[in-house]
């Protein structure tokens, strides 16, 4: 979202994800996928959601997944709350190292909504650090076509390691411990039952809530 030359950090830098990471997104899929459906979820909170989806036998699968994808475009994330001390914990080391966050939500919908400036308004509604263009930046994925991890990838290769000192990422899925490791940045990862018995990058700072994630910034300061 802003050019290279006023990304340079001597400071170093700690990467955000912001979907499962910050923010709980439980809420918001589960909006999305009870419109989709017409119907709603008798599921408890944090439950998966996937055991819950049967495609109604007016779509096929393809039109629902495409109709979930517009319902999901952004109109629901003020359903979201942050998880408990990750305001406080990123605005503490705010004050030491660059704040990057990047996301693979898309910023502009393809039904034209705009996700960039939804998400700005709900950082400012829960006291997160905001974008400024010098120590606070957020990258958010401008083609659909381009995948998730491609697009994390992609932004710390082109962008993030060439601009900036990376320290540490955090975030909530195998993928993202993955393109953290392989950039030699190390991954700051929200441990879940569903990890159990798969191999993680090494280096992977498993935890369980912000306070440990603020114990394992405090960690890689102290090594570096």
């Amino acid at each position: 979202m802003h050019q290279p030359e006023q990304l340079y950090s001597e400071g170093g830098t700690l990467i955000y994800d912001i979907d499962g990471t910050i923010y709980e997104d439980w809420p918001e899929r589960r909006l999305a996928i009870e419109l989709a459906l017409g119907r709603k979820l008798n599921v408890k909170i944090g439950e998966s959601l996937h055991d819950f989806v049967k495609v109604p036998e007016s779509m096929t699968q393809e039109q629902f997944r495409q109709h979930l994808q517009h319902l999901d475009s952004g109109k629901l994330m003020m359903s979201n709350t942050p998880k408990e001390n990750a305001a406080e914990v990123i605005k503490k080391w705010s004050g030491k190292y660059k704040t990057v966050y990047l996301t693979s939500r898309l910023a502009v919908s393809p039904d034209g909504y705009r996700t960039d400036h939804k998400l700005l308004e709900i950082f400012e509604r829960d006291g997160f650090p905001l974008p400024d263009g010098n120590g606070v930046t957020l990258f958010m994925r401008l083609d659909k076509a381009q995948s998730p991890t491609d697009f994390k990838r992609e932004q710390i290769r082109s962008t993030i390691i060439p601009h900036m000192s990376p320290l540490g990422g955090i975030g909530d899925r195998i993928q993202d411990a993955r393109v953290y490791g392989e950039f030699g940045i190390y991954p700051i990862i929200f441990n879940k039952p569903r990890f159990q018995g798969k191999k993680m990058p090494e280096k992977t700072i498993l935890v369980r809530d912000w306070k440990e994630v603020d114990d394992a910034i405090s960690y890689l300061t102290k090594q570096g």
